[in-house]
């Protein structure tokens, strides 16, 4: 984050890191909810402060309900000394508000988001600034999905192994269903990554690793053929997909007047996902015009959704749009403090 000289002017420093951080309230949401939710057990509502509750406990990491709300309501930073009560509590809490592009997937998902404020950029530091934090949140995506395509995955003790993303203690074996009987006999005898024969090889091939946005086919081609089973793997792949829509809308508004010479053919999907993740949509109506184009691509064949098809996908996207805001919700976001970061921006539908 960039420094300021100690005169923050007539804005205040809260002001300036909501400026430059534009998910900060969503920050110290998360993180008063973690400390809450350990201090209130069953009690604990994400979308309230709960602040009596919480004092009631005796255990509280502020001793006054004012800065309780100041934090609840992202108008405060809270001192050195607040934090490591708050770790103490729930440790990891602090780093709600300070983490990297190989932390989980919804703080990753926070540094994409964070990366959108590029067009209010003041100067070339700042725009350099969230230019390179796209750029590693990017190269993070890469490593964490590249495990389906390559001979090797990530160690299971990196912070991008599925192990460490999906926060699960111990994941089911991959089911090496496209595996060969030589190639799972070759999986026996060496360290080879199984997750590689997860999906078929037509699906795999649709990761160009060369293109900037090569992860993107290759996320709907996974979406289509898996239904986005195993479940372990859902909410990785919709907050992730969340991700790198917010990493493209960023690429855009770098670009001069919003144009998407790097999108090219997948602006129409772009919009597309844009919208089904921030767009305000009333009923399942609004997408029977742009299921079919959106995954027409991903047919073998130039084969052509049927009615039954395109409404069990059109069922399926929908869905994913509601566990996007579930996974948000549990830590006490909601669609409205989403959308004031990641609400559509106009781009080209070609």
């Amino acid at each position: 984050m960039q420094k300021h000289p100690k005169d923050f002017g007539r804005f205040g420093k809260v002001v300036w890191r909501r400026i430059e951080q534009p998910t900060f309230p969503m920050r110290m949401r998360a993180m008063c909810n973690q400390v809450k939710s350990i201090l209130l057990t069953s009690m604990h509502d994400p979308y309230m402060p709960q602040t009596s509750d919480l004092l009631e406990t005796g255990l509280a990491p502020v001793s006054n309900e004012e800065t309780w709300k100041k934090w609840w309501e992202a108008n405060s930073i809270p001192q050195s000394s607040q934090l490591r009560a708050c770790d103490n509590i729930s440790p990891g809490a602090r780093y709600w508000l300070e983490f990297s592009e190989n932390g989980n997937p919804i703080q990753r998902h926070m540094l994409a988001l964070d990366s959108k404020s590029i067009e209010l950029a003041r100067d070339e530091e700042w725009w350099r600034h969230n230019f390179d934090a796209q750029k590693r949140s990017l190269d993070s995506l890469k490593r964490i999905w590249s495990t389906f395509t390559k001979s090797k995955c990530e160690p299971s003790g990196s912070p991008l192994s599925f192990e460490r993303q999906s926060r699960e203690k111990s994941l089911p074996a991959p089911s090496l269903r496209y595996a060969s009987e030589e190639e799972k006999l070759s999986l026996l005898i060496s360290d080879s990554n199984p997750y590689r024969y997860e999906f078929s090889k037509a699906t795999r091939m649709q990761y160009v690793e060369s293109e900037k946005f090569g992860l993107f086919r290759f996320f709907e081609s996974l979406l289509y053929e898996s239904r986005l089973q195993p479940l372990w793997l859902r909410d990785i792949w919709i907050v992730d997909m969340a991700t790198l829509v917010a990493l493209m809308t960023t690429d855009l508004l770098a670009t001069p007047e919003h144009d998407a010479p790097g999108l090219g053919y997948l602006a129409n999907q772009h919009f597309f996902w844009k919208t089904l993740f921030w767009g305000r949509i009333d009923s399942l109506d609004f997408y029977w015009e742009r299921i079919h184009g959106a995954f027409m691509p991903l047919l073998p064949g130039g084969e052509v959704l049927n009615s039954d098809s395109r409404l069990e996908m059109l069922k399926l996207v929908y869905s994913i749009r509601e566990r996007y805001y579930e996974l948000m919700g549990k830590i006490g976001i909601g669609f409205d403090d989403v959308c004031y970061i990641a609400a559509p921006v106009s781009a080209p539908v070609r």
